[in-house]
């Protein structure tokens, strides 16, 4: 069976084997869900019941599956979101999970791969920490809140740390790599990073 139903309400478990098996494990009343396997230092969610939903995956399925995608579709079974603003949601979250999985778990650099060789030598790189259960099977930590007005998202790494700059945009206008931090700021009403360097806090007005 994909999902186990945790003994304490509104909890389930991700067997991490599909993207159907999550939405399922994530549709309500689960107010927390965890990937099987999932570790690091990620803290246990708070399991507020009521106007919260928490996850917590490896960066090996948030990697491998739209992650950010299913988190707000489960977002829209109890929130009354409307398709743009699913959609803004949806592409700010998905930038925040990268930059968690690549830039906090995996600990690859942000410097720009805008040659063929650079970006072979990325993917490489991702692949090869991917493979390592160490990191590929670190914590990501996903916990949204709402109220009538206002939703807020957290998510959450297993790294080190990163402390974005002042100006948050690319480089260059051609620059491939960097504009993560851009696209979040652009589409969020606010966004917070964590002292720690190891999260973010994206806020919209609903």
């Amino acid at each position: 069976m994909p999902v186990a139903r945790a003994e304490q309400a509104g909890c389930a478990r991700w067997d991490g084997m599909s993207e159907l098996s999550l939405a399922e494990a994530l549709r309500p009343p689960a107010v927390f869900c965890a990937e099987a396997g999932a570790g690091g230092k990620v803290p246990a969610p708070r399991r507020n019941a009521g106007h919260s939903l928490g996850l917590v995956v490896t960066a090996r399925s948030a990697f491998m599956y739209p992650i950010a995608k299913v988190f707000v579709a489960a977002l829209a079974q109890r929130l009354p979101l409307c398709p743009g603003q699913k959609d803004q949601i949806h592409i700010a979250l998905h930038e925040a999970v990268g930059n968690a999985v690549l830039h906090g778990n995996l600990g690859v650099g942000s410097d720009p791969f805008d040659s063929p060789a650079g970006l072979a030598a990325m993917r490489h790189m991702i692949d090869s920490r991917l493979a390592s259960d160490c990191l590929g099977l670190s914590g990501i930590r996903l916990d949204a809140g709402w109220t009538a007005t206002f939703l807020t998202i957290a998510v959450r790494d297993s790294g080190r740390g990163f402390q974005p700059t002042h100006d948050q945009r690319p480089s260059g206008e051609t620059s491939c790599s960097g504009r993560g931090l851009f696209i979040l700021h652009a589409l969020c009403d606010r966004v917070r990073h964590f002292a720690s360097g190891t999260g973010v806090m994206l806020a919209f007005v609903l």
